[in-house]
């Protein structure tokens, strides 16, 4: 949760050297299966923030999120 939450707060810095960490921290939390890193990460992979944009991996994120219960991520899911 803390590197999670780590990354969310580089996220909200908005410049591409700390969104690139963001995903870092994000990978990072997600691996030991944290859903709410998962959703963020869909959300850098959605935008492009950190990482190159890619739908693909956005939606694979979002549904392992959607997986674990992440209201966040379901709702990233259908909008997507």
């Amino acid at each position: 949760t803390a590197q999670n939450n780590l990354g969310t707060l580089l996220f909200s810095i908005k410049n591409s050297s700390s969104y690139t960490e963001a995903v870092r921290w994000f990978k990072m939390s997600s691996i030991q299966g944290n859903a709410a890193a998962l959703n963020n990460l869909g959300i850098c992979y959605e935008e492009g923030k950190g990482v190159e944009k890619d739908i693909g991996e956005a939606l694979k994120h979002y549904k392992l999120a959607s997986e674990q219960g992440n209201a966040n991520a379901k709702n990233n899911l259908g909008y997507l």
